[in-house]
């Protein structure tokens, strides 16, 4: 949480099931009370790292996925727009171009391409992969201004 009195009222409520737990648990186990409340707090707290909605290591490597992933949907309607319109489009623009000039893995590749069709970026239409009206849209947004032409938009 970012709010002070929330923070206040989840360290109280979270201290009782940590002392009530831990004190339990002791008992139970026949260890030391106050080691046990350590050790439930300690759970508590790994938790919280690894589960935190926005925080939280697993949303982290959500996050950092989905970055990974728009990253590659930019560089995918790049590369199909530099050969927008041209004569080398057709061997160019395909799967095996993209392993190939990007170095990307099969996984890479069709992982990619698999999201940019969900985002409408791109149409595969007999193999050959093109860019929708929303991914030459994308292009022109975040690529440099060029000389007029899709090539030399992406030179720049």
């Amino acid at each position: 949480t970012d709010r002070l009195g929330r923070m206040v009222a989840l360290a109280v409520a979270l201290s009782l099931v940590a002392s009530v737990l831990g004190y339990a648990l002791a008992v139970a186990w026949d260890v030391s009370i106050g080691g046990m409340m350590a050790c439930v707090s300690g759970a508590g707290f790994a938790l919280a790292l690894v589960f935190a909605p926005r925080r939280g290591l697993l949303a982290g490597g959500l996050a950092r996925r989905q970055a990974r992933r728009a990253a590659a949907c930019r560089t995918l309607v790049a590369h199909l727009w530099s050969h927008h319109n041209r004569p080398e489009a057709a061997e160019e623009n395909t799967a095996r171009a993209l392993r190939e000039h990007l170095h990307w893995s099969e996984a890479m590749a069709r992982g990619t391409i698999l999201a940019a069709l969900d985002a409408g970026l791109i149409r595969r239409e007999a193999g050959l992969l093109t860019l929708t009206a929303r991914g030459e849209a994308e292009a022109c947004a975040t690529l440099p201004r060029g000389g007029g032409t899709p090539a030399a938009a992406v030179r720049g």
